[in-house]
This record gives C-alpha cells, structure tokens and sequence, in this order.
C-alpha cells in the first residue's frame, strides 16, 4: 500500500512536470509564430501544413528530452545505490574487523583483506565458530589471511590444530612464513596438495591430490578452494570426499557463496547429505553455513 502511494505520488509529480514543460514550451511556439510573422512585416503568414511541421518538431524535440531525463534519473539512481551499497559494505567489514581483533591477541600487522583474499565478515564467521564451539581439528581448504585468524583463535582456546590445504606451493609458503612470523607454526600444519583428476560418480573432478587420508575428524571445514575456475561447481568434491571425516555434530563453513555456482554446489551437497542444514549469511561475498546433525551455531 505505502509502495503504491509512492508511485502514485511519483507518478503524478513526473505528469504536473510533463505538463509544465509542455506548456512552456507551447508558449515558445507562439513567440515564435509571433515573432517570425513580426520580422516579415506580416508577409508571412504560417500555413496549416507548415503549423503542423512545426508543432510535430516541438513535441518530437519535448519526448526527446523528456526520454534523456529520465534516463539520467535512472542512471543517477544506480550509482548512488551502488555508492550506498558499498558504503554499507564498508562499514559493516570495519566493524568486523574491530570485533575480531578485539578478543585476539595478535604481535603482528596482519595482511591485507577483501579482494583475493577473505573479506573481515567471514573471518568473523570462522573466528566466531572456533571461539565459541573449541573445535580439535580445523580444516581450511585455501590458505592465506583467513589462516593467520583461524591461528589466533585457536591459541586463545589453549588447544586445537588447522590444517590449512592449498594447490599453490609458492603461495603456501608465504602463508607458511607469516604464520612462523606470528608464532603460530605450533597450532597449524599445512598441506600443499596439487589439483589433479580424480573420479567422483560419473565424473572426472579437478581436486586436491592424496591429502585426505592424512586428516583426523574434523570439526569445522572452511570451504575456501580451490578456485572457482577450476571448473564448474569446482568446490563440489569437497563434501562427498571429505563427509566421512566430519565429526557428528561438524560445522561447515562456505565463502562465496554469492556466485550461483557455489549456491548450486550447496544445493548438491544439501540434496546427497540430509542430516545436513543451511544457513545463508549475507555478507560481501557471501556465505553459508552447513550444520551436520544436531551442531548449533
């Protein structure tokens, strides 16, 4: 109902404004009759045919700009919802970042966010989940920031191990060092495991190769890799391969979950797995959080 008044209101501001601009520029025209009759000592005098010309051009010159304008309104309403958007997006990472360095004790400068890399509101999510449940075992697959929080968080609980996985050696590494920097080498052991063919169903998966056996139950599984253009639905495998190694009440955590084809990746796991249930998170790249049996958030 408000929305529709809104629109009625709209409506009927843009036709008073049509209208004014149409009326003025009638009188434009008699002036110019006016005036071109006046320069011609009265020789002149505009026929049916030449009115209807000049009116046609008037009204065809009026829709013209009356179409431009809206246009530009249309245009201008776009950026500045995009503006606000990003803005909102700002703000809410900021404070995101605040209240996860807030509980944790960090003797570095930590890298850069967003982008390639986490963006703070999913820290938050990982940081929350291992503050608050303890798990043993953290899995992540995709190392970088996101391993240097998950660190944190588990050395403020006193205990636990995460196994960071990644296809890229030269990027492991650099993980590798900046935890060694923070003194967290002790709570996180990482895996470089290239992506090779294997055969899931019917079909051949681009996936990480021979690290499976080497991890214990897991309690929180950070979904982060391997890139999504690896292949369609490229983070497919991680459940079917890794399920058996889910504690009972483990919690799956997903990042970009905005991309429809991660939202379709989750929507296979959630029909193959049914003890598992969704919660959406918005966030700047999205995300979702699977919970298996009776876990809670």
């Amino acid at each position: 109902m408000v929305s529709s008044l809104k629109d009625y209101i709209k409506a009927k501001g843009m036709a008073r404004n049509f209208t004014s601009i149409s009326g003025r520029q009638a009188a434009f025209l008699c002036a110019l009759l006016l005036t071109v009759v006046a320069f011609t000592d009265g020789k002149y005098i505009p026929r049916l045919p030449d009115l209807i010309i000049l009116v046609l051009f008037f009204w065809i010159t009026i829709l013209f700009i009356y179409g431009l304008y809206i246009r530009l309104q249309h245009l201008i309403t776009q950026q500045a919802s995009a503006v606000i958007q990003a803005n909102r997006l700002d703000y809410q990472n900021a404070e995101a970042l605040i209240t996860i360095l807030s509980p944790l004790s960090t003797r570095l400068p930590l890298p850069p966010t967003r982008g390639w890399a986490a963006s703070p509101d999913f820290l938050r999510l990982i940081v929350n989940n291992i503050l608050t449940h303890k798990p043993q075992t953290v899995v992540e697959l995709g190392s970088g920031v996101s391993t240097l929080y998950s660190g944190y968080a588990l050395e403020k609980n006193g205990f636990g191990k995460l196994y960071s996985i990644d296809h890229d050696q030269a990027f492991l590494a650099i993980t590798a060092r900046n935890a060694e920097a923070h003194q967290l080498d002790g709570y996180i052991e990482f895996i470089h495991a290239p992506l090779t063919p294997i055969p899931l169903g019917q079909q051949q998966w681009i996936w990480y190769a021979d690290m499976v056996a080497r991890l214990p139950e897991i309690n929180l599984l950070v979904v982060d890799g391997p890139p999504g253009n690896t292949q369609n639905n490229a983070r497919y495998p991680a459940l079917p391969l890794l399920y058996a190694k889910l504690a009972p009440n483990a919690i799956i955590v997903v990042d970009d979950y905005n991309r429809e084809q991660d939202k379709a990746t989750v929507a296979m796991w959630l029909k193959q797995f049914p003890d598992l249930s969704l919660i959406e998170i918005e966030n700047e790249k999205g995300a979702a959080i699977l919970l298996k049996g009776e876990a809670r958030i």
